[in-house]
């Protein structure tokens, strides 16, 4: 087994530039979805039938929201630049 070192030489941070259309168009059709079969025509009240369904939904794959959002934090980190030699040490 090998141990990761402390220091891989770049540096990371979040992505600031993701479009707000982006973000809102894959989610979209969900409450949209929602709405039309639970018969609830405000955006507000479906948006709130959400939780707990996908609370359920993860529960059953033995995951939560939490831990999800930790998982998409993390993975949206991105290189942005190498460390030199001193910062690296």
């Amino acid at each position: 087994m090998q141990v990761a070192p402390a220091s891989c030489g770049v540096v990371r941070r979040r992505p600031v530039e993701a479009a707000e259309g982006r973000i809102v168009s894959g989610p979209q059709g969900l409450p949209e979805l929602l709405g039309g079969t639970a018969e609830v025509a405000r955006l507000r009240p479906t948006l709130e039938a959400v939780g707990p369904i996908l609370d359920r939904y993860l529960a059953m794959r033995g995951r939560t929201f939490e831990a999800e959002v930790r998982r998409k934090r993390a993975r949206l980190l991105s290189v942005t630049g190498f460390l030199d030699a001193k910062e690296a040490a």
